[in-house]
């Protein structure tokens, strides 16, 4: 994870503090690296009804909640990919966005660690036959682009050229849907920055399968 906000006031639960922040051993580690260790050998056999019960529980902090739907997700679980496609449908709404911020621009990256997250576990989900699901929260993430800073998690450098091929109508819908806001935003209000920037990433992912349609959809990106 990157900068947690807020870092005097986030206290994890005992659940979450025993899932992410402590390794086996008993010594202190942090979220991102508990959560891959986690991923690999089925070590998150014995750790994964916990952190679905932890996701359930709507008494919880919305950050343990959040690491317990990320690590649900790194693990191949089709809960912790339902999970994000449901927070994709509202995603200004999540409780806890801005608990994770991008140390280089300042920005709220937690929609972006769990695009990490989904792509990531692509051996898992092959392991537990839930690759369908996958793509579906993929997809889901894909088409919120325009709304969310994904860091650059959807491009050439983030995603894999299957996932494009498997991906390429929800691909091609969110690009044109980018191309018609940025057309349609007043000069005196653009829109920020990293909206252009991922429909150009997307576009560029395209084009790992189609160079042609890829500089197609570039061109008429607004200069």
């Amino acid at each position: 994870m990157d900068d947690t906000a807020g870092d005097g006031q986030y206290q994890p639960g005992e659940v979450a503090e025993r899932l992410f922040f402590t390794r086996p051993d008993g010594t202190e580690t942090e979220p991102d690296s508990a959560i891959a260790v986690a991923a690999d050998d089925e070590g998150w056999v014995p750790l994964e009804p916990d952190a679905r019960a932890l996701l359930a529980d709507e008494s919880a902090e919305p950050y343990d909640r959040y690491l317990a739907m990320t690590a649900l997700t790194r693990w191949g679980s089709p809960v912790g990919y339902a999970a994000v496609q449901a927070a994709a449908q509202d995603p200004d709404e999540q409780p806890w966005r801005d608990y994770s911020i991008d140390r280089f621009y300042s920005l709220d990256n937690t929609f972006a660690l769990l695009s990490r997250a989904v792509i990531d576990s692509v051996d898992q989900a092959v392991e537990r036959g839930s690759t369908a699901e996958r793509l579906a929260a993929l997809a889901a993430l894909i088409g919120i682009t325009d709304r969310v800073y994904f860091e650059h998690n959807l491009s050439p450098s983030g995603m894999y050229p299957e996932d494009i091929a498997q991906l390429r109508g929800p691909i091609e819908t969110q690009i044109e849907r980018g191309l018609a806001e940025l057309a349609a935003a007043p000069a005196d209000v653009p829109l920020p920055g990293w909206v252009s920037d991922q429909v150009e990433e997307l576009a560029n992912a395209l084009g790992m399968i189609d160079k042609d349609a890829a500089d197609a959809y570039k061109a008429r990106i607004p200069a």
